[in-house]
Protein backbone atom coordinates (compact mmCIF):
# COMPACT_ATOMS: atom_id res chain seq x y z
CA UNK A 1 0.00 0.00 0.00
CA UNK A 2 2.40 2.43 0.80
CA UNK A 3 4.98 1.34 -2.77
CA UNK A 4 1.37 2.65 -4.54
CA UNK A 5 0.67 5.84 -2.43
CA UNK A 6 4.59 6.70 -3.39
CA UNK A 7 4.21 5.47 -7.22
CA UNK A 8 1.39 8.49 -7.76
CA UNK A 9 3.47 11.52 -6.65
CA UNK A 10 5.84 13.04 -9.31
CA UNK A 11 9.27 11.56 -9.82
CA UNK A 12 11.02 14.22 -8.48
CA UNK A 13 9.48 13.70 -4.91
CA UNK A 14 9.55 10.11 -4.97
CA UNK A 15 13.51 10.51 -5.35
CA UNK A 16 13.93 13.00 -2.66
CA UNK A 17 11.70 10.78 -0.31
CA UNK A 18 14.15 8.15 -1.24
CA UNK A 19 16.81 9.89 -0.24
CA UNK A 20 15.13 11.08 3.01
CA UNK A 21 14.70 7.79 3.99
CA UNK A 22 18.56 7.42 4.79
CA UNK A 23 18.40 9.92 6.98
CA UNK A 24 15.80 7.87 9.43
CA UNK A 25 12.42 8.76 10.40
CA UNK A 26 13.40 12.63 11.12
CA UNK A 27 14.38 14.67 8.09
CA UNK A 28 16.59 18.04 8.41
CA UNK A 29 15.66 20.29 5.53
CA UNK A 30 19.37 21.54 5.42
CA UNK A 31 20.82 18.15 5.40
CA UNK A 32 18.30 16.90 2.81
CA UNK A 33 19.04 19.44 0.62
CA UNK A 34 22.75 18.82 0.90
CA UNK A 35 22.33 14.99 0.66
CA UNK A 36 19.96 16.09 -2.61
CA UNK A 37 22.08 18.53 -4.18
CA UNK A 38 18.99 20.59 -4.29
CA UNK A 39 18.21 23.92 -2.76
CA UNK A 40 16.34 23.91 0.36
CA UNK A 41 13.27 26.08 -2.05
CA UNK A 42 12.84 23.34 -4.28
CA UNK A 43 13.20 20.68 -1.39
CA UNK A 44 10.04 21.81 0.29
CA UNK A 45 8.60 22.38 -3.03
CA UNK A 46 9.22 18.99 -4.25
CA UNK A 47 8.09 17.22 -0.89
CA UNK A 48 4.73 19.25 -0.93
CA UNK A 49 2.96 16.71 -2.33
CA UNK A 50 4.17 13.78 -0.06
CA UNK A 51 3.15 16.45 2.94
CA UNK A 52 -0.34 16.40 0.95
CA UNK A 53 -0.84 13.08 0.89
CA UNK A 54 -0.03 12.45 4.53
CA UNK A 55 3.20 10.56 3.52
CA UNK A 56 5.38 13.36 5.13
CA UNK A 57 4.55 15.83 8.29
CA UNK A 58 5.86 19.21 8.36
CA UNK A 59 7.34 19.70 12.08
CA UNK A 60 5.13 22.57 13.86
CA UNK A 61 8.34 24.67 15.01
CA UNK A 62 10.69 24.74 11.61
CA UNK A 63 11.35 23.86 8.54
CA UNK A 64 12.10 20.26 8.93
CA UNK A 65 10.14 16.90 8.14
CA UNK A 66 8.83 13.72 10.13
CA UNK A 67 7.37 10.59 8.13
CA UNK A 68 4.19 10.17 9.27
CA UNK A 69 4.81 6.26 10.13
CA UNK A 70 8.16 4.82 10.60
CA UNK A 71 6.75 2.33 8.07
CA UNK A 72 6.78 4.80 5.52
CA UNK A 73 10.73 5.33 5.83
CA UNK A 74 11.04 1.58 5.97
CA UNK A 75 9.41 0.70 2.98
CA UNK A 76 11.16 3.27 0.86
CA UNK A 77 14.60 2.25 2.35
CA UNK A 78 13.88 -1.25 1.74
CA UNK A 79 12.95 -0.46 -1.84
CA UNK A 80 16.64 0.62 -2.52
CA UNK A 81 19.54 -1.60 -3.91
CA UNK A 82 22.61 -1.95 -1.93
CA UNK A 83 24.45 0.42 -4.14
CA UNK A 84 21.89 3.13 -4.01
CA UNK A 85 22.54 2.40 -0.31
CA UNK A 86 26.07 2.70 0.02
CA UNK A 87 25.48 6.03 -2.32
CA UNK A 88 22.85 7.53 -0.42
CA UNK A 89 24.89 7.50 3.00
CA UNK A 90 28.00 8.35 1.75
CA UNK A 91 25.77 11.65 0.79
CA UNK A 92 23.92 11.67 3.77
CA UNK A 93 27.15 11.49 5.60
CA UNK A 94 29.20 14.46 3.43
CA UNK A 95 26.06 16.08 4.46
CA UNK A 96 26.07 16.29 7.63
CA UNK A 97 29.93 17.24 7.80
CA UNK A 98 28.90 20.32 5.36
CA UNK A 99 25.84 21.34 7.49
CA UNK A 100 26.87 20.11 11.32
CA UNK A 101 30.44 20.32 11.46
CA UNK A 102 31.73 19.39 15.10
CA UNK A 103 28.54 19.65 16.27
CA UNK A 104 27.17 16.24 13.97
CA UNK A 105 26.36 13.32 16.37
CA UNK A 106 29.48 11.22 16.08
CA UNK A 107 27.20 7.88 16.05
CA UNK A 108 25.27 8.93 13.42
CA UNK A 109 28.12 10.07 11.32
CA UNK A 110 29.78 6.89 12.35
CA UNK A 111 25.87 5.23 10.79
CA UNK A 112 26.21 6.62 7.69
CA UNK A 113 30.17 5.85 6.66
CA UNK A 114 29.91 2.87 7.68
CA UNK A 115 27.10 1.88 5.56
CA UNK A 116 28.89 3.74 2.98
CA UNK A 117 32.32 2.23 3.41
CA UNK A 118 32.54 0.00 0.52
CA UNK A 119 31.98 3.06 -1.47
CA UNK A 120 35.13 4.33 -0.87
CA UNK A 121 35.33 5.80 2.82
CA UNK A 122 36.38 3.33 4.18
CA UNK A 123 38.61 4.75 6.30
CA UNK A 124 36.47 8.02 7.24
CA UNK A 125 33.58 5.06 8.21
CA UNK A 126 36.33 3.42 10.56
CA UNK A 127 37.77 6.96 11.77
CA UNK A 128 34.03 8.17 13.10
CA UNK A 129 33.27 4.41 14.45
CA UNK A 130 36.27 4.94 16.62
CA UNK A 131 35.73 8.34 17.97
CA UNK A 132 31.80 7.56 18.52
CA UNK A 133 33.05 4.31 20.17
CA UNK A 134 35.12 6.49 22.81
CA UNK A 135 32.62 9.08 23.35
CA UNK A 136 30.06 6.61 24.25
CA UNK A 137 33.01 4.85 26.42
CA UNK A 138 33.43 8.10 28.55
CA UNK A 139 30.13 7.92 28.91
CA UNK A 140 29.79 4.75 30.27
CA UNK A 141 27.83 3.51 26.93
CA UNK A 142 29.41 0.42 26.54
CA UNK A 143 26.76 -1.29 24.57
CA UNK A 144 26.41 1.13 22.21
CA UNK A 145 30.63 1.03 22.17
CA UNK A 146 30.63 -2.48 21.16
CA UNK A 147 28.36 -1.73 18.82
CA UNK A 148 30.55 1.27 16.70
CA UNK A 149 33.50 -0.58 17.61
CA UNK A 150 31.84 -3.59 15.68
CA UNK A 151 31.18 -0.92 13.26
CA UNK A 152 34.62 0.24 12.46
CA UNK A 153 35.73 -3.48 12.17
CA UNK A 154 33.32 -4.36 9.32
CA UNK A 155 34.20 -0.90 7.83
CA UNK A 156 37.76 -2.06 8.06
CA UNK A 157 38.03 -5.29 6.31
CA UNK A 158 40.70 -7.61 6.70
CA UNK A 159 43.48 -4.47 6.06
CA UNK A 160 46.18 -3.79 7.64
CA UNK A 161 46.60 -6.55 11.00
CA UNK A 162 48.09 -4.38 13.18
CA UNK A 163 45.50 -1.83 12.46
CA UNK A 164 42.98 -4.48 12.54
CA UNK A 165 44.55 -5.96 15.57
CA UNK A 166 44.14 -2.40 17.22
CA UNK A 167 40.57 -2.42 16.84
CA UNK A 168 39.99 -5.90 18.20
CA UNK A 169 41.80 -4.55 21.33
CA UNK A 170 39.39 -1.79 21.57
CA UNK A 171 36.00 -4.07 20.93
CA UNK A 172 37.68 -6.85 23.32
CA UNK A 173 37.69 -4.03 26.25
CA UNK A 174 33.96 -2.96 25.63
CA UNK A 175 32.55 -6.53 25.52
CA UNK A 176 34.06 -6.94 28.51
CA UNK A 177 33.11 -3.69 30.23
CA UNK A 178 29.76 -4.78 29.04
CA UNK A 179 29.81 -8.32 30.88
CA UNK A 180 30.38 -10.24 27.66
CA UNK A 181 33.09 -12.52 29.32
CA UNK A 182 32.73 -15.43 26.16
CA UNK A 183 32.43 -12.39 23.07
CA UNK A 184 35.51 -10.50 24.82
CA UNK A 185 37.83 -13.87 25.17
CA UNK A 186 37.14 -14.90 21.56
CA UNK A 187 37.65 -11.42 19.97
CA UNK A 188 40.68 -10.78 22.34
CA UNK A 189 42.15 -14.21 21.20
CA UNK A 190 41.78 -12.93 17.59
CA UNK A 191 43.94 -9.98 18.52
CA UNK A 192 46.59 -11.80 20.13
CA UNK A 193 46.86 -14.25 17.02
CA UNK A 194 47.15 -11.40 14.33
CA UNK A 195 49.81 -9.82 17.01
CA UNK A 196 51.89 -12.71 17.00
CA UNK A 197 52.12 -12.95 13.70
CA UNK A 198 53.26 -9.46 13.04
CA UNK A 199 55.99 -10.18 15.47
CA UNK A 200 53.76 -7.69 17.57
CA UNK A 201 54.48 -8.15 21.23
CA UNK A 202 53.09 -4.44 22.79
CA UNK A 203 49.79 -5.48 20.97
CA UNK A 204 49.87 -9.20 22.36
CA UNK A 205 50.82 -7.29 25.92
CA UNK A 206 47.89 -5.09 25.44
CA UNK A 207 45.19 -7.90 24.25
CA UNK A 208 46.09 -10.04 26.89
CA UNK A 209 46.03 -7.48 29.93
CA UNK A 210 42.60 -6.23 29.39
CA UNK A 211 41.40 -9.34 31.52
CA UNK A 212 43.11 -7.70 34.40
CA UNK A 213 41.18 -4.88 34.60
CA UNK A 214 38.81 -3.72 37.75
CA UNK A 215 36.61 -6.21 38.20
CA UNK A 216 34.24 -7.64 41.09
CA UNK A 217 35.47 -11.04 40.37
CA UNK A 218 37.35 -13.82 38.19
CA UNK A 219 36.20 -14.02 34.92
CA UNK A 220 37.27 -17.04 34.08
CA UNK A 221 34.75 -19.71 34.78
CA UNK A 222 35.17 -21.44 37.72
CA UNK A 223 38.34 -24.05 38.45
CA UNK A 224 39.12 -22.98 34.59
CA UNK A 225 42.70 -22.45 33.73
CA UNK A 226 43.80 -20.97 30.41
CA UNK A 227 47.43 -22.88 29.71
CA UNK A 228 47.51 -21.00 26.34
CA UNK A 229 47.24 -17.55 27.97
CA UNK A 230 49.17 -18.75 31.27
CA UNK A 231 52.31 -19.22 28.64
CA UNK A 232 51.46 -16.02 26.79
CA UNK A 233 52.11 -13.81 29.79
CA UNK A 234 54.89 -15.33 30.89
CA UNK A 235 56.28 -15.32 27.54
CA UNK A 236 55.88 -11.45 27.30
CA UNK A 237 56.97 -11.22 31.15
CA UNK A 238 60.58 -13.39 29.84
CA UNK A 239 61.20 -10.06 27.83
CA UNK A 240 62.10 -6.15 28.33
CA UNK A 241 59.34 -4.39 29.49
CA UNK A 242 58.69 -0.85 30.96
CA UNK A 243 57.88 -1.15 34.90
CA UNK A 244 53.92 0.06 34.60
CA UNK A 245 53.50 -2.81 31.88
CA UNK A 246 55.09 -5.32 33.99
CA UNK A 247 52.89 -4.58 36.43
CA UNK A 248 49.45 -5.05 34.93
CA UNK A 249 50.95 -8.28 32.99
CA UNK A 250 51.61 -9.72 36.46
CA UNK A 251 48.26 -8.63 37.84
CA UNK A 252 46.67 -10.28 34.91
CA UNK A 253 49.06 -13.85 35.43
CA UNK A 254 47.86 -13.78 38.91
CA UNK A 255 44.27 -13.47 37.94
CA UNK A 256 45.04 -16.58 35.31
CA UNK A 257 46.76 -18.65 37.97
CA UNK A 258 43.82 -18.60 40.64
CA UNK A 259 42.28 -22.16 39.77
CA UNK A 260 46.25 -23.87 39.11
CA UNK A 261 48.26 -25.65 41.62
CA UNK A 262 50.56 -22.54 41.52
CA UNK A 263 47.49 -20.03 42.92
CA UNK A 264 50.19 -19.10 45.55
CA UNK A 265 52.66 -18.19 43.31
CA UNK A 266 49.48 -15.38 41.32
CA UNK A 267 49.30 -14.31 44.56
CA UNK A 268 53.10 -13.17 45.27
CA UNK A 269 52.71 -12.11 41.38
CA UNK A 270 49.77 -9.77 42.52
CA UNK A 271 51.95 -8.40 45.57
CA UNK A 272 54.61 -7.68 43.29
CA UNK A 273 52.61 -5.84 40.45
CA UNK A 274 51.06 -3.78 43.22
CA UNK A 275 54.64 -2.66 44.58
CA UNK A 276 55.73 -1.98 41.11
CA UNK A 277 52.49 0.04 40.34
CA UNK A 278 53.18 1.98 43.91
CA UNK A 279 56.19 3.33 42.60
CA UNK A 280 55.13 4.73 39.10
CA UNK A 281 53.05 7.00 40.99
CA UNK A 282 50.33 5.62 38.37
CA UNK A 283 46.85 5.97 40.17
CA UNK A 284 45.27 3.56 37.04
CA UNK A 285 47.54 0.78 36.90
CA UNK A 286 47.74 1.48 41.31
CA UNK A 287 43.95 0.61 41.19
CA UNK A 288 44.35 -2.02 38.71
CA UNK A 289 47.15 -4.16 40.95
CA UNK A 290 45.13 -3.57 43.75
CA UNK A 291 42.13 -5.16 42.76
CA UNK A 292 44.30 -7.96 41.03
CA UNK A 293 45.44 -8.85 44.22
CA UNK A 294 41.93 -8.81 46.46
CA UNK A 295 41.17 -11.42 43.75
CA UNK A 296 44.41 -13.55 43.68
CA UNK A 297 44.47 -13.39 47.52
CA UNK A 298 40.89 -14.37 47.88
CA UNK A 299 41.56 -17.60 49.98
CA UNK A 300 40.82 -18.51 54.12
CA UNK A 301 43.55 -16.17 56.26
CA UNK A 302 43.74 -12.99 53.93
CA UNK A 303 40.78 -11.06 54.62
CA UNK A 304 42.52 -8.37 56.52
CA UNK A 305 44.79 -8.01 53.68
CA UNK A 306 42.17 -7.78 51.18
CA UNK A 307 40.49 -5.17 53.47
CA UNK A 308 43.44 -2.74 53.50
CA UNK A 309 43.79 -3.42 49.68
CA UNK A 310 40.07 -2.37 49.36
CA UNK A 311 40.60 0.49 51.42
CA UNK A 312 43.82 1.53 49.71
CA UNK A 313 42.08 1.54 46.50
CA UNK A 314 39.14 3.53 47.78
CA UNK A 315 41.37 6.22 48.55
CA UNK A 316 42.89 6.57 45.29
CA UNK A 317 42.22 10.24 43.74
CA UNK A 318 40.07 10.76 41.03
CA UNK A 319 38.89 6.94 40.81
CA UNK A 320 36.19 6.35 38.37
CA UNK A 321 33.23 5.71 39.96
CA UNK A 322 32.56 2.45 38.24
CA UNK A 323 36.68 1.41 40.04
CA UNK A 324 35.23 3.22 43.11
CA UNK A 325 32.46 0.53 43.10
CA UNK A 326 34.51 -1.93 42.46
CA UNK A 327 36.71 -1.34 45.47
CA UNK A 328 33.70 -0.86 47.62
CA UNK A 329 32.05 -4.52 46.87
CA UNK A 330 34.87 -6.06 47.23
CA UNK A 331 35.65 -4.31 50.89
CA UNK A 332 31.98 -5.16 51.71
CA UNK A 333 32.64 -8.61 50.91
CA UNK A 334 35.97 -9.15 53.37
CA UNK A 335 33.83 -6.78 56.22
CA UNK A 336 30.96 -9.15 56.14
CA UNK A 337 33.67 -12.59 56.07
CA UNK A 338 35.54 -10.80 59.38
CA UNK A 339 31.78 -9.99 60.87
CA UNK A 340 32.15 -6.53 60.77
CA UNK A 341 28.53 -6.09 59.83
CA UNK A 342 27.74 -2.53 61.11
CA UNK A 343 30.26 -1.42 58.28
CA UNK A 344 29.11 -3.40 56.41
CA UNK A 345 25.67 -2.26 56.09
CA UNK A 346 27.24 1.38 56.12
CA UNK A 347 28.71 -0.06 53.17
CA UNK A 348 26.05 -1.10 51.33
CA UNK A 349 24.47 1.97 51.72
CA UNK A 350 27.05 3.71 50.04
CA UNK A 351 27.09 0.99 47.32
CA UNK A 352 23.44 1.95 46.93
CA UNK A 353 23.79 5.27 46.47
CA UNK A 354 26.99 4.82 43.28
CA UNK A 355 24.66 2.52 41.42
CA UNK A 356 22.88 5.62 40.20
CA UNK A 357 26.15 7.10 38.22
CA UNK A 358 27.39 3.26 37.16
CA UNK A 359 25.53 1.65 34.85
CA UNK A 360 27.39 -1.79 34.43
CA UNK A 361 24.93 -4.73 34.42
CA UNK A 362 27.46 -7.03 36.17
CA UNK A 363 28.37 -4.07 39.24
CA UNK A 364 24.47 -3.26 39.70
CA UNK A 365 23.92 -6.73 40.06
CA UNK A 366 26.68 -7.27 42.51
CA UNK A 367 24.93 -4.79 44.60
CA UNK A 368 21.09 -6.24 44.57
CA UNK A 369 23.10 -9.53 45.28
CA UNK A 370 24.14 -8.10 48.55
CA UNK A 371 20.94 -7.01 49.35
CA UNK A 372 19.36 -10.10 48.92
CA UNK A 373 21.91 -11.22 51.40
CA UNK A 374 21.35 -7.89 53.63
CA UNK A 375 17.12 -9.23 53.78
CA UNK A 376 18.30 -12.68 54.36
CA UNK A 377 20.41 -11.85 57.59
CA UNK A 378 17.35 -10.27 59.02
CA UNK A 379 14.81 -13.24 58.22
CA UNK A 380 13.21 -11.57 55.45
CA UNK A 381 13.14 -14.82 53.20
CA UNK A 382 10.61 -14.02 50.42
CA UNK A 383 12.07 -10.36 50.12
CA UNK A 384 15.82 -12.28 49.79
CA UNK A 385 14.29 -14.50 47.01
CA UNK A 386 12.75 -12.05 45.37
CA UNK A 387 16.12 -10.00 44.94
CA UNK A 388 17.37 -12.66 43.72
CA UNK A 389 15.37 -12.56 40.55
CA UNK A 390 16.55 -8.75 40.51
CA UNK A 391 20.25 -9.46 40.24
CA UNK A 392 19.54 -12.37 38.00
CA UNK A 393 17.74 -10.28 35.65
CA UNK A 394 21.07 -8.24 35.50
CA UNK A 395 23.64 -11.06 34.92
CA UNK A 396 21.18 -12.39 32.29
CA UNK A 397 21.94 -9.94 30.16
CA UNK A 398 26.49 -10.60 30.26
CA UNK A 399 27.98 -14.17 29.75
CA UNK A 400 29.69 -14.11 33.01
CA UNK A 401 29.51 -16.99 34.59
CA UNK A 402 28.25 -17.82 38.15
CA UNK A 403 24.33 -16.51 38.11
CA UNK A 404 23.46 -20.17 38.70
CA UNK A 405 25.10 -20.39 41.47
CA UNK A 406 24.49 -17.66 43.12
CA UNK A 407 20.56 -18.74 42.63
CA UNK A 408 20.58 -21.87 44.06
CA UNK A 409 23.20 -20.88 47.10
CA UNK A 410 20.28 -17.83 47.99
CA UNK A 411 17.61 -20.24 47.07
CA UNK A 412 18.79 -22.94 49.33
CA UNK A 413 19.67 -20.83 52.21
CA UNK A 414 16.41 -19.35 52.15
CA UNK A 415 14.20 -23.04 52.25
CA UNK A 416 16.31 -24.07 54.59
CA UNK A 417 15.83 -22.20 56.92
CA UNK A 418 12.17 -22.67 56.29
CA UNK A 419 12.21 -26.25 56.30
CA UNK A 420 12.17 -26.75 52.60
CA UNK A 421 15.35 -27.39 51.49
CA UNK A 422 14.59 -30.65 50.58
CA UNK A 423 12.83 -29.58 47.66
CA UNK A 424 15.39 -28.57 45.91
CA UNK A 425 18.13 -31.77 46.25
CA UNK A 426 17.29 -32.58 42.35
CA UNK A 427 18.01 -29.34 40.91
CA UNK A 428 21.38 -29.03 43.42
CA UNK A 429 22.28 -32.59 42.57
CA UNK A 430 22.07 -32.14 38.88
CA UNK A 431 23.65 -28.87 38.80
CA UNK A 432 26.53 -29.70 41.46
CA UNK A 433 28.00 -33.00 39.05
CA UNK A 434 28.95 -30.65 36.79
CA UNK A 435 33.52 -29.48 37.88
CA UNK A 436 32.19 -25.67 37.32
CA UNK A 437 29.68 -25.96 39.47
CA UNK A 438 31.67 -27.85 42.30
CA UNK A 439 30.55 -25.57 45.02
CA UNK A 440 27.08 -26.67 45.23
CA UNK A 441 28.17 -30.07 45.85
CA UNK A 442 27.98 -29.65 49.58
CA UNK A 443 24.67 -27.76 49.29
CA UNK A 444 23.34 -30.79 47.05
CA UNK A 445 24.44 -33.18 49.87
CA UNK A 446 22.58 -31.44 52.15
CA UNK A 447 19.55 -30.99 50.47
CA UNK A 448 19.34 -34.78 49.79
CA UNK A 449 19.88 -35.02 53.16
CA UNK A 450 16.88 -33.10 54.20
CA UNK A 451 14.74 -34.62 51.27
CA UNK A 452 15.35 -38.28 53.11
CA UNK A 453 17.07 -39.61 51.16
CA UNK A 454 20.32 -40.28 53.76
CA UNK A 455 21.87 -43.29 51.56
CA UNK A 456 22.02 -40.73 48.25
CA UNK A 457 23.03 -38.21 50.68
CA UNK A 458 26.07 -40.80 51.71
CA UNK A 459 26.84 -41.91 48.14
CA UNK A 460 27.05 -38.51 47.11
CA UNK A 461 29.37 -37.35 49.70
CA UNK A 462 31.89 -40.58 49.24
CA UNK A 463 32.41 -39.25 45.61
CA UNK A 464 32.80 -35.34 45.99
CA UNK A 465 34.09 -34.76 49.81
CA UNK A 466 37.69 -35.60 49.13
CA UNK A 467 37.43 -32.64 47.13
CA UNK A 468 38.96 -29.17 48.75
CA UNK A 469 39.26 -26.63 46.54
CA UNK A 470 42.31 -23.69 47.17
CA UNK A 471 40.47 -20.59 45.83
CA UNK A 472 37.91 -17.98 46.63
CA UNK A 473 35.19 -20.37 47.55
CA UNK A 474 37.73 -22.63 50.20
CA UNK A 475 36.04 -21.42 53.33
CA UNK A 476 32.24 -21.60 52.21
CA UNK A 477 32.76 -25.15 50.82
CA UNK A 478 34.57 -26.10 54.17
CA UNK A 479 31.47 -25.20 56.32
CA UNK A 480 29.46 -27.02 53.85
CA UNK A 481 31.62 -30.22 54.00
CA UNK A 482 31.20 -29.34 57.79
CA UNK A 483 28.29 -29.05 58.29
CA UNK A 484 27.56 -32.69 56.07
CA UNK A 485 29.83 -33.96 58.80
CA UNK A 486 27.94 -33.02 61.48
CA UNK A 487 24.68 -34.66 59.53
CA UNK A 488 26.55 -37.76 58.40
CA UNK A 489 29.37 -38.22 60.39
CA UNK A 490 31.59 -38.29 57.26
CA UNK A 491 33.76 -36.24 55.81
CA UNK A 492 35.64 -36.77 58.91
CA UNK A 493 34.17 -34.70 61.57
CA UNK A 494 37.37 -34.09 63.37
CA UNK A 495 39.26 -33.43 60.44
CA UNK A 496 36.52 -30.73 59.34
CA UNK A 497 36.36 -28.65 62.99
CA UNK A 498 40.34 -28.64 62.74
CA UNK A 499 40.11 -27.17 59.13
CA UNK A 500 36.87 -24.53 60.28
CA UNK A 501 38.95 -23.86 64.16
CA UNK A 502 41.03 -20.63 63.14
CA UNK A 503 37.41 -19.14 61.09
CA UNK A 504 35.46 -19.49 64.35
CA UNK A 505 34.94 -16.01 64.85
CA UNK A 506 34.43 -15.33 61.20
CA UNK A 507 31.15 -15.36 59.47
CA UNK A 508 30.46 -17.99 56.70
CA UNK A 509 30.02 -16.07 53.83
CA UNK A 510 29.73 -17.42 49.77
CA UNK A 511 31.80 -15.41 47.40
CA UNK A 512 30.99 -11.77 46.40
CA UNK A 513 28.63 -11.59 49.75
CA UNK A 514 26.05 -13.98 47.79
CA UNK A 515 24.82 -15.34 51.43
CA UNK A 516 25.80 -15.54 54.87
CA UNK A 517 25.14 -18.46 56.78
CA UNK A 518 26.66 -16.60 60.36
CA UNK A 519 28.69 -17.63 62.90
CA UNK A 520 31.18 -20.61 61.90
CA UNK A 521 31.13 -21.09 65.66
CA UNK A 522 27.60 -22.75 64.60
CA UNK A 523 28.87 -25.57 62.46
CA UNK A 524 32.39 -26.08 64.94
CA UNK A 525 29.26 -26.48 68.06
CA UNK A 526 27.83 -29.44 65.92
CA UNK A 527 31.28 -30.94 64.62
CA UNK A 528 32.02 -30.81 68.28
CA UNK A 529 28.51 -32.52 69.74
CA UNK A 530 28.83 -35.13 67.16
CA UNK A 531 32.97 -35.82 68.42
CA UNK A 532 31.35 -36.32 71.77
CA UNK A 533 32.64 -33.18 73.34
CA UNK A 534 29.69 -31.50 74.55
CA UNK A 535 31.12 -29.07 77.07
CA UNK A 536 33.31 -27.61 73.94
CA UNK A 537 29.65 -27.61 71.74
CA UNK A 538 28.11 -25.40 74.44
CA UNK A 539 30.88 -23.12 73.94
CA UNK A 540 30.80 -22.91 70.59
CA UNK A 541 26.91 -22.25 70.35
CA UNK A 542 26.97 -20.11 72.88
CA UNK A 543 29.48 -18.06 71.12
CA UNK A 544 27.65 -17.79 68.14
CA UNK A 545 24.67 -16.82 69.84
CA UNK A 546 26.48 -13.82 71.67
CA UNK A 547 27.99 -13.33 68.19
CA UNK A 548 24.55 -13.12 66.44
CA UNK A 549 22.90 -10.77 69.06
CA UNK A 550 25.96 -8.49 68.84
CA UNK A 551 25.64 -8.26 65.11
CA UNK A 552 21.98 -8.36 64.14
CA UNK A 553 21.61 -11.94 63.06
CA UNK A 554 19.22 -13.60 65.59
CA UNK A 555 17.71 -14.79 62.18
CA UNK A 556 20.70 -17.04 60.94
CA UNK A 557 20.22 -18.42 64.48
CA UNK A 558 19.59 -22.47 63.59
CA UNK A 559 17.81 -24.65 65.99
CA UNK A 560 20.55 -27.13 66.70
CA UNK A 561 22.43 -23.84 67.86
CA UNK A 562 19.94 -23.11 70.53
CA UNK A 563 19.46 -26.63 72.03
CA UNK A 564 23.54 -27.10 72.02
CA UNK A 565 23.65 -23.80 73.89
CA UNK A 566 21.39 -25.37 76.79
CA UNK A 567 23.21 -28.91 77.02
CA UNK A 568 24.22 -30.37 80.30
CA UNK A 569 26.67 -32.71 80.50
CA UNK A 570 27.44 -33.96 84.41
CA UNK A 571 30.94 -34.53 85.10
CA UNK A 572 34.09 -32.04 85.44
CA UNK A 573 33.63 -28.85 82.99
CA UNK A 574 36.73 -29.27 80.36
CA UNK A 575 38.78 -26.85 80.19
CA UNK A 576 39.20 -26.64 77.21
CA UNK A 577 38.49 -23.39 75.04
CA UNK A 578 36.69 -23.65 71.22
CA UNK A 579 38.82 -20.84 69.95
CA UNK A 580 42.10 -23.03 71.13
CA UNK A 581 44.47 -24.83 68.77
CA UNK A 582 43.82 -27.89 69.65
CA UNK A 583 40.51 -29.58 67.84
CA UNK A 584 38.00 -31.68 70.32
CA UNK A 585 38.28 -34.88 71.82
CA UNK A 586 36.51 -37.95 69.47
CA UNK A 587 35.70 -39.50 73.05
Amino acid sequence: MISRRVARLPEPTQDLLRTASVLGRDVRLDVLAAASATSAEDVMARLAPAVVTGLLAETPDGFDYRFSHVLVCDALYAGLDRLAKARLHLRAGEALESTGGETAPLPVLAHHFALAARAGVAARAVSYAARAARQATAQLAFDEAVELWQQALAAYGPGDPAERCALLIELGRARRATGDVTGAHATLAEAIDLAAGIGDRTAMAEAAMVFGGVTVWNWRFYGTVDDRMVAVLEDLLAGELPDEQRAALLGTLSLELHYSPRRAEGERHAAAAVELARRSGDVALRARTLNNYMNAAWVPGAGRDRLAAAEEMIALPGLPRSAELVARIMRMTALLELAEVAEWRAELARCRRLTAEVHQPDLVAMVWLAESTRAAMAGEWAESERLTGEYGRLLSRTTMWGLEDCRLATLFTSRRARGQAGEMAADLVATAEQPVHAPMRPLAVLATVDAGDEAAARRLTGRWAGWQPSDWSTRFVTAGWGMVAARLGAPDPKVMYELLLPHADELVVMGSQVVCWGATHQILAELADVLGDHDLARDHAKQALTAHERLGLAALTTPRTYALSQTRVPGPARSRSGRGTGGPSAG
